[in-house]
């Protein structure tokens, strides 16, 4: 008797999940896999009648499918069922072989069978109302394969609204690090002299700084500072001279309303007021009571003021040579913060972190620019931050003026905020999504091209010394190398030639951060950032991607941006290697803020 049943009678074993795929595609030929199960003449004994099964209006059963060795097309005529071996002896031994049960239904009961479409409509109900019956009568939760403690979900996984608020609770801050923040608001004695000597270190005897009402004067008299002197056209001017004593000039009829200004007693020991009035010249003035020095003019003054400071000294060469590098010298006091310095701007930027935190537990997809930014200033101003800002971008590029958008499902929403603490100002960028969101897979993978681009510079510096430290220029490259790398995987073409690759990354690293939001040093490559790093300087990392639509690249990644920005300081560890201490983040993971 012959073991080899006709093809149209044979049943395989799917023996390998992988190749299950073949029955799924009927334009892909079918092919063979395993060995057969069982064969028509084990069955000639039985009394019993297999069950016939039509596929024109199913898809084969899980573990077995039929094989056509020559088939007119690649899918089945709804006309033509498949045919199971007639008389079977044995079911049990069928079944034992094939490895599943198998049907033994008798002619009479074979006719009296319930439709199968009717029997999988039961089955689908039965199973969704035992469904229904389990989340009703238990603490059911969605699974989910993400451990308990991420707040944010894969895009393939949408979060349960209803398990947001529990997963999103934004914790207070420390009581004690908030104490320690609001000690940190009164200078210990001794702090202006302290910058005021080592100023007029700087100058040589025929050498006067000046600066304007700014950061510059808050910094070195405690007074004077933002918000608290507007400027005019009337000169308003500061002067230092070498050996660390103050000169304020001010016009006559604003020399009363400017005393009221309260300046710490160690400045006052060292201040003298001189008044001008309308008639005269505020220059000549200033000129005459400090001996008619040179002037080195800081970086906060105003053209016509350095104008008529520098035609009453004309200064050749050397003098400007020599004055530029006191002014490098003065500017780098600045640049390298002490330790309150560093603390007030972490409590800055943490602060401002805390905020976008708990802005975002309060956001909804449908909620505007608007009012999103609305409740981040109520955030702001419930830690007790002062001239605090924000830009607030939805599904846009993350550089504009904003507008009133509506978050939709599929958006990033971008925060940009910061506010003064102590004077010292925070700068945050985090790019998110909320729990109901679903964002593209390609999108995803930018955020971590982004997210990989900051560490990559803090990782290159763990690789320098104070004695052989890195230049400003070399962490941008790190950074932009990164992006430039990753975005070549979406058809990003690299810019040609040997400059700085500004693509899609279109903006330096970082810049410094203190008193101004923006200052010296500055992370960019070109002559800006031939500069070393060293101890103490505080700075922000902030790459990104903007890709407007219609750009280069893929359409998947096309009107998209994406910034992340942290701050931190430079400092030496006890092996004698130069770190990063980021006063916030960086994000660890997707989903983080």
């Amino acid at each position: 008797m012959s073991r080899d049943p006709p093809p149209e009678s044979r049943y395989y074993r799917d023996r390998d999940p992988k190749e299950r795929r073949a029955t799924y595609f009927p334009n892909q030929k079918p092919e063979v896999y395993g060995e057969p199960v069982y064969e028509e003449e084990d069955y000639a004994d039985c009394g019993h009648y297999a069950e016939y099964v039509d596929y024109s209006d199913a898809e084969p059963e899980h573990h077995v499918f039929p094989v056509y060795e020559k088939p007119s097309s690649y899918s089945i005529p709804a006309s033509q069922p498949v045919p199971v071996p007639q008389p079977i002896a044995c079911p049990e031994k069928a079944a034992l072989a094939a490895g599943l049960p198998l049907p033994t239904l008798t002619a009479e009961s074979r006719r009296s069978r319930i439709p199968r479409a009717l029997r999988t409509a039961f089955l689908w109900c039965f199973g969704a109302l035992s469904l229904l019956a389990y989340i009703v009568s238990s603490s059911y939760k969605p699974f989910s394969p993400l451990p308990s403690s991420f707040p944010l979900t894969s895009p393939a996984i949408p979060a349960s609204s209803s398990d947001w608020p529990a997963q999103f609770s934004v914790p207070s801050l420390p009581e004690d690090y908030v104490k320690e923040c609001h000690d940190l608001l009164k200078p210990p004695k001794g702090t202006y002299t302290d910058r005021l000597d080592k100023l007029g270190s700087k100058l040589s005897d025929t050498y006067a700084f000046v600066t304007e009402p700014g950061t510059t004067a808050a910094y070195y008299i405690g007074g004077f500072g933002p918000g608290s002197w507007s400027r005019s056209e009337r000169p308003f001017l500061i002067a230092v001279n070498s050996t660390g004593d103050v000169t304020i000039l001010t016009p006559r009829f604003e020399e009363a309303r400017a005393r009221l200004e309260e300046l710490p007693k160690e400045v006052q020991k060292r201040a003298t007021w001189v008044a001008w009035d309308e008639s005269e010249s505020p220059f000549v003035v200033l000129s005459k009571h400090l001996g008619r020095p040179s002037w080195v003019l800081d970086g906060e003054v105003r053209a016509f003021i350095a104008d008529g400071l520098l035609r009453l000294a004309p200064q050749g060469p050397e003098e400007r040579k020599e004055a530029d590098r006191i002014r490098h010298a003065v500017v780098a006091i600045r640049e390298r913060k002490d330790k309150r310095e560093i603390e007030l701007l972490r409590c800055a930027n943490q602060f401002t972190l805390h905020a976008i935190r708990k802005t975002r537990s309060r956001m909804k997809l449908g909620i505007t620019e608007g009012q999103t930014r609305k409740i981040l200033y109520e955030e702001m101003k419930a830690t007790g931050l002062k001239d605090y800002s924000a830009l607030v971008l939805f599904g846009a590029l993350p550089h504009g003026s904003g507008t009133e958008a509506k978050l939709g499902k599929h958006d990033f929403a971008l925060i940009d905020a910061g506010g003064r603490w102590g004077g010292y100002v925070a700068d945050i960028t985090r790019t998110f999504f909320l729990p109901d969101s679903d964002i593209p897979d390609e999108h995803r993978s930018v955020w971590e091209i982004v997210r990989s681009a900051q560490l990559a510079p803090s990782n290159f510096l763990r690789l320098t010394t104070p004695e052989e430290p890195a230049m400003f220029s070399w962490l941008d490259d790190r950074a932009r190398e990164t992006v430039k790398k990753g975005m070549a995987y979406f058809g990003v073409p690299p810019q040609k030639g040997r400059a700085p690759d500004y693509t899609v990354f279109t903006h330096r690293l970082g810049h410094g951060i203190g008193l101004d939001g923006h200052e010296s040093p500055y992370v960019v490559q070109g002559p800006l950032g031939e500069r070393p790093v060293l101890t103490g300087h505080t700075f922000s990392q902030e790459p990104g991607v903007y890709i407007p639509k219609g750009g280069v690249g893929d359409k998947s990644v096309q009107g998209l941006g994406v910034r992340l920005e942290d701050c931190g300081v430079v400092y030496e560890d006890k092996e004698g290697r130069l770190r990063f201490d980021w006063f916030t983040g960086p994000v660890d993971k997707w989903g983080d803020v």
